[in-house]
């Protein structure tokens, strides 16, 4: 059963209310995923490169997930 509180200095919004507009502005506010472009594996640089674009598109992936389901942050 969710509460149905106010929270104060919000203009009397729930804390539903107030998750949903935090996590939907996030939301919009991450950056687009890098794209993949060919990498030339004679170059170590573009092997690391390659391997932290992987990481930080894990990373943008799961916070939009979080963002765009703030259920779980209640």
């Amino acid at each position: 059963m969710l509460q149905q509180s106010s929270v104060g200095g919000v203009g009397g919004k729930s804390k539903e209310e107030v998750v949903l507009e935090l996590s939907i502005e996030f939301a919009t506010k991450l950056p687009a995923a890098f794209d993949k472009y060919p990498v030339t594996y004679l170059e170590s640089m573009n092997s690391v490169l390659h391997q932290e674009m992987i990481r930080f598109n894990r990373l943008i992936d799961v916070s939009f997930d979080l963002f765009t389901h703030p259920i779980f942050f209640l």
